[in-house]
């Protein structure tokens, strides 16, 4: 009887220690996107501290090459978005003009509905109701395209795409 108990024991303890170390996984990726903010600032020289993150990272394969960009999808919730970041960050010369399209394969479910309310569909792509301003300076790098949005929650869109088949990351 003893054995069994010591036998049950140790397969519990076992299970717990599994079950700490797989929920211990610093770059956990639930779903579709991963959720570390220190895994993303390895990728990204990113200028601010989001609260938290939700972030995926796609391959844009060219079928005939099997080359092609890399694109970064990031939503960052801020604790407050004050004064000081919209004078470093947004200003009336970083508001790109053109209209963004967006495909929609690149609209995920796990997006806030704060972002989700800034998104609208038009020729078949979705576009962005507020103002969208290059990225270069939030990511401190001018070599990516980038542009970002912010949600009325303090929820910020950034996009990332690199030029071509070249991976700086």
């Amino acid at each position: 009887m003893g054995k069994i108990v010591n036998r049950s024991l140790i397969l519990s303890i076992l299970v717990l220690v599994f079950l700490f170390l797989f929920s211990c996984n610093s770059n956990k990726k639930t779903n579709e996107y991963y959720t570390s903010i220190h895994e993303f600032e390895k990728l990204v020289n990113i200028q601010v501290k989001p609260k938290s993150i939700k972030w995926n990272l796609t391959k844009l394969v060219d079928s005939r090459t099997e080359e092609g960009p890399v694109l970064i999808i990031s939503i960052l919730e801020m604790e407050n978005l004050d004064e000081n970041f919209k004078a470093k960050y947004i200003k009336n010369e970083s508001d790109i003009k053109a209209k963004i399209y967006l495909d929609p394969k690149h609209v995920e479910k796990w997006f806030p509905r704060g972002i989700k309310e800034n998104l609208y569909m038009e020729d078949g792509y979705y576009r962005v109701k507020s103002n969208v301003y290059s990225g270069a300076k939030l990511i401190n790098n001018t070599i990516q395209q980038s542009y970002f949005f912010i949600s009325e929650n303090d929820e910020i869109f950034l996009m990332i795409q690199t030029e071509g088949s070249q991976n700086p990351f």
